[in-house]
């Protein structure tokens, strides 16, 4: 049977590649510098769903500037955007309950015969 690597990526999800012969981890896994940013991107991930919103604004700054500089690889930039994307909904559904989407809903008016789902999101402010 054939081992597979057991990194957690930034996403969460389990690394699909094939472990090394003996090892826990496939070969870019296995280096430990690797594995250092790694572990210090979910670091980052879990701290970014406790800020309030001037400490996620500087956070997405300093990412941009980051991966402007090539600091960080863009698979790690994209886990850090989408977490952050995450926490401004929950910020902007605290700050305006109002501007918070509607719960998905079965469209009565399918005629497929499967379900479809619409979703009503609010207009834009300006």
């Amino acid at each position: 049977m054939i081992a597979e690597c057991t990194h957690i990526l930034p996403t969460g999800k389990k690394c699909l590649q094939f472990a090394l012969r003996g090892q826990p981890f496939c070969r870019p896994h296995m280096d430990p510098e690797r594995r250092r940013h790694s572990e210090a991107l979910h670091y980052l991930i879990d701290g970014i769903a406790t800020l309030d919103l001037d400490a996620l604004l500087e956070a997405l700054i300093g990412l941009v500037e980051a991966r402007r500089r090539k600091q960080i690889p863009p698979s790690h930039a994209n886990a850090a955007f989408v977490a952050a994307l995450d926490r401004l909904e929950v910020l902007r559904a605290v700050m305006h309950p109002e501007m918070a989407p509607e719960p998905a809903t079965p469209s009565a008016t399918n005629t497929s015969g499967g379900v479809q789902w619409n979703q009503t999101l609010p207009a834009a402010r300006l």
